[in-house]
């Protein structure tokens, strides 16, 4: 069974804009599968075994999850490396690793798994999206920061908020338009990633908004291109695979 699910052409499959791959149903279909039949499950695992080196071993129920598991894991990591944007492939193992928690939390299959399996795999989930940002939304929200970072003196000159914001309001409609084509079509997980986002984006926004409206008051909207709600639109359009 796990030869014929992990060299199936599924496997192979490479999806550009990212999205969930197919590999992460079909293992997780098994898993399932698996877990149903668990008073059956030792005739299973001694068919998904033969033929391996590990013929006739006794082997544990939730390790043979964990198996399956770790070794989906390695397949989507190669797939990853596919993808020429460094966020793109952070954002597709985010994504996958995130499913499979849900998947088996909905499921209720997540008691057949060790809390360290599910603590790391957490911690990767936060790695991966971590790195996500810092290689994609980091360099925007640096745009919006109030101090140099040298002095830590407040960077209130007019034409230096001025410019940051133009870089900002530059870079902020590139990632959108990019991101927007990325493809998630799980809603709870597009909304936990857009939620996210927002946590860190606007409050860094409305900060820098309002301190560019008191230096250059009226003048100010002529360089202001997003509100808040317009900021707010733009990052909800994210992953929906859409062509702007």
């Amino acid at each position: 069974m796990k030869n014929m699910i992990f060299c199936s052409k599924k496997a192979k499959l490479f999806f550009p804009n990212g999205g969930i791959h197919p590999i992460t149903n079909e293992v997780l279909a098994y898993v399932q599968l698996f877990c149903q039949s668990q008073e059956k499950w030792e005739p299973v695992l001694q068919q998904y075994l033969l033929g391996s080196d590990r013929a006739g071993t006794s082997i544990s129920f939730s390790a043979e999850m964990v198996s399956m598991l770790k070794h989906l894991e390695r397949k989507l990591r190669t797939n990853s490396k596919n993808y020429k944007d460094p966020a793109l492939c952070y954002f597709s193992m985010m994504i996958n690793r995130r499913y499979i928690q849900n998947f088996l939390e909905d499921m209720h299959l997540i008691t057949y798994l060790s809390n360290d399996w599910v603590q790391n795999n957490k911690q990767k989930v936060q790695e991966n999206f971590e790195l996500y940002y810092r290689s994609s939304w980091n360099k925007v929200v640096d745009y919006l920061k109030l101090y140099n970072n040298e002095s830590l003196v407040p960077a209130v000159d007019a034409e230096s908020m001025k410019e940051k914001l133009i870089l900002f309001n530059s870079h902020f409609k590139k990632i959108c338009a990019l991101q927007s084509t990325w493809f998630l079509f799980e809603e709870k997980i597009r909304k936990e990633i857009i939620t996210s986002l927002e946590n860190m984006l606007l409050p860094a926004y409305g900060k820098f908004i309002g301190k560019f409206q008191d230096v250059l008051a009226k003048d100010a909207y002529e360089y202001i291109e997003y509100g808040m709600f317009d900021i707010q639109a733009r990052l909800n359009d994210l992953f929906r695979g859409s062509r702007n």
